[in-house]
């Protein structure tokens, strides 16, 4: 390849390249350059009345060329301005202040993860996977980190946990464009400080409807910072809700059951009893439904929930509600009663659906896609990166990539 096509295609303003080489051992083209004397100029007061005290020479990734890497030695030189008696390492156009790659690079690394694999950087042109890293940061950081979100007018905010339930994440999400807009560690109110400072003195005022979890932690918060809002519970939140009542029911009907707890094995969906436990098969059916019973129940109740939530009539919608609480509450089971106390306090922001219908894939895709990075972050623990992970999960391409398995180191 010619000399003068391979400076081209690397965009180097105000370098001189001295020399051009390709490495055929290492599969590299490499390029030596020097800042032009013309060029130098105070970084801190922009005086040309400078003078070179010493080069320090800085490396860089440049634009791939025929499937190979390039790298660029750049000498750059350390004034001292006669101006302003101050000594600094001169400004250079191509690459920014602390990367050890040039705006061109980036460039082609943004369109490569928008147009094909980000995996090709690695495989196909054995760019290192720490490069990648940082670059993809960058990336994330540029073309999300700074959401505008003064306009939103639909939004839902959840807790997620990751690293197997370490860390928890407060997660800020517009429902008109399913695209998270914020990402905040923690679970408290206090995780969402910074996401209303954001609005400003009316940006808040917007928002129309806010879909939460029924356990959410940020019932004040948002109570006191959307005051107009429409408060929603979704019917993917609602079933989730009711699955973790589901779930300490069985952990009762274990601890409380009659039965000699070495007998007793925890299904998927109800408690079953060892065949060793010494009963004809009439007597150990029974016990079974007798121990299930309250599971039983507890099931029945969400089935009539989905049903609920299902109807088109609200009226209807909120006496099928009611009957079904009441039909909790007379039954004798403390978590049954919690159950139906936790429904009949949530019941209004329940009905609040039929003014705001949310669908149930929204936000059943977005935990499909939090599943996916949920195995890199339990060997990776670079909290600021997956938070920007989150903020891009909306571009297919970078789905793409962490379905691959590819991790950065």
């Amino acid at each position: 390849m010619e000399e003068r096509i391979i400076i081209d295609r690397q965009k180097l303003e105000s370098i001189d390249i001295l020399r051009v080489k390709y490495n055929r051992k290492e599969h590299v083209y490499e390029l030596d350059g020097k800042v032009e004397a013309q060029s130098l100029v105070c970084p801190m007061c922009g005086s040309r009345q400078v003078m070179v005290k010493e080069y320090i020479t800085r490396k860089f990734l440049g634009v791939p060329l025929r499937f190979e890497q390039t790298e660029i030695d750049c000498q750059i030189p350390i004034v001292e301005c006669q101006s302003c008696n101050k000594i600094s390492e001169v400004k250079i156009v191509f690459a920014d202040k602390n990367k050890k790659y040039t705006n061109k690079f980036y460039s082609f690394f943004a369109e490569v993860i928008n147009t094909s694999n980000i995996i090709m950087l690695n495989e196909v042109y054995g760019i290192p996977l720490g490069v990648c890293y940082s670059v993809f940061s960058e990336y994330l950081e540029k073309e999300y980190g700074n959401y505008e979100i003064s306009n939103l007018k639909e939004l839902a905010i959840d807790e997620i946990f990751i690293d197997n339930g370490h860390i928890c994440l407060t997660v800020a999400m517009d429902l008109e464009t399913k695209r998270v807009v914020w990402v905040n560690q923690g679970q408290s109110q206090e995780a969402l400080d910074d996401f209303w400072a954001r609005f400003g003195p009316t940006g808040a005022k917007n928002i129309k409807v806010v879909a939460v979890d029924p356990t959410s932690a940020y019932f004040s918060s948002i109570t006191e910072n959307l005051p107009t809002a429409l408060m929603v519970f979704d019917q993917f939140h609602i079933e989730k809700f009711i699955d973790k009542q589901i779930g300490q029911l069985k952990q009762y009907v274990l601890s409380n059951s009659s039965v000699d707890k070495k007998f007793l094995i925890e299904g998927q969906e109800f408690v079953r009893i060892d065949k060793s436990l010494d009963l004809e098969p009439k007597e150990l059916s029974d016990l079974a439904l007798k121990i299930n019973e309250p599971l039983t129940l507890a099931y029945y109740l969400k089935e009539d929930i989905g049903k609920i939530l299902s109807r088109k009539n609200k009226d209807k919608a909120v006496k099928f509600l009611n009957n079904t609480i009441d039909l909790a509450l007379a039954y004798h089971n403390p978590i049954i009663k919690q159950m139906a106390d936790n429904l009949k306090k949530y019941s209004h922001e329940m009905i609040n659906r039929f003014e705001y219908k949310i669908k149930y894939k929204t936000f059943k895709d977005f935990y499909n896609k939090v599943e996916i990075i949920n195995p890199v972050i339990d060997e990776y623990r670079d909290i600021t990166y997956y938070k920007l992970l989150f903020l891009g999960l909306h571009n297919p391409a970078i789905v793409k990539f962490l379905r691959s398995g590819l991790v950065f180191f």
